[in-house]
């Protein structure tokens, strides 16, 4: 196993380690603050038989992650699911989870019944339950985003991914593509090696936006980030990404679908379809759409994701 924390004295080990626990203890906090936030990682699991449905009386189960943006969209996040209870007509649970596995994990043993997925939790997903895309998101007129290697403008020297080498980077969540997988990938193919073997040190961050702030806070020399949640905060919040250069981008990205256990019935499942394609066009709905990166939900593509699925295969085959 490799190691993710290879820092070159104590000083910054004891920096690093306090960080860490500032963003677990306001994660916490936050998340304690919200109403409609289920914890799934305290109490037993929900019990779920294979044939149960939503339609029997329990709630349709909407699991989505924290690592995108975790501070400015859960009142967006219940608004989604406030409107797709009310449109169905039973009610739904909001479920927020910190990483992409665990998502993986409730969505695996049947505990959640619909997910935003990541590209990359979607491409790594082999669970026990079958997955199903109901729907893709089209964001500014596109289907695909890109991964943004940044840095701060004061780092004169690092203008491409090869003046990385010996630096310190960021990443988001171990299965991210456009937070860390895209990175691992280009290491491979270009230079035949591993990120503990060309960085002098990285970490994961838990979020896209963090990794933003750890990078402008010259906690490491650069970072992988979201496309989508990079321009979010440049819009929204431009102070967060002051002091900030992109100098690379990795394009063409498929963005993250929206996905249900092949459990739930055809019926359900044709339901939730009409629901998620005409929600772009309820004026309620616009702005928390917007709020959470989406113009609109699109018909699936699926062969869309297939060379990133090659791309996890590869990597953890390798491994």
């Amino acid at each position: 196993m490799h190691k993710i924390w290879n820092f070159k004295n104590k000083r910054y080990l004891l920096v690093a380690a306090i960080i860490i626990a500032i963003f677990y203890l306001v994660n916490c906090l936050q998340q304690n603050h919200y109403d409609g936030y289920i914890d799934f990682g305290n109490g037993k699991p929900l019990v779920h038989t294979k044939d149960s449905d939503t339609s029997e009386g329990r709630p349709l189960r909407i699991v989505v992650s924290t690592v995108i943006s975790p501070n400015v969209t859960i009142e967006d996040w219940r608004a989604f699911a406030d409107y797709i209870g009310q449109r169905l007509g039973y009610p739904t649970v909001l479920l927020q989870r910190r990483s992409y596995k665990d998502i993986g994990q409730l969505l695996s043993t049947g505990d959640a019944d619909m997910a935003f997925m990541s590209t990359g939790a979607y491409c790594s997903y082999y669970g026990m339950q079958p997955l199903e895309i109901l729907a893709m998101i089209k964001y500014h007129g596109k289907l695909t985003y890109q991964s943004y290697l940044i840095t701060s403008v004061s780092q004169a020297k690092i203008n491409n991914f090869s003046d990385l080498r010996g630096k310190s980077i960021a990443f988001s969540d171990p299965l991210s593509y456009s937070g860390h997988m895209c990175v691992v990938k280009l290491l491979q193919s270009k230079y035949d090696t591993l990120p503990s073997h060309y960085f002098s040190n990285y970490i994961y961050t838990g979020s896209h936006d963090r990794s933003i702030w750890a990078v402008k806070n010259k906690i490491v020399d650069a970072a992988c980030v979201d496309s989508l949640v990079y321009d979010l905060l440049q819009r929204e919040k431009p102070q967060a990404v002051a002091g900030i250069k992109i100098f690379q981008k990795i394009s063409g990205i498929p963005i993250g679908p929206i996905v249900v256990r092949c459990g739930l019935s055809e019926q359900t499942k044709e339901k939730l379809q009409q629901i998620l394609f005409s929600m772009g066009e309820d004026q309620k709905m616009r702005k928390s759409l917007q709020n959470i990166m989406i113009d609109r939900f699109v018909e699936p593509q699926p062969h869309l994701y297939e060379p990133y699925k090659k791309i996890y295969d590869k990597v953890m085959t390798d491994r």
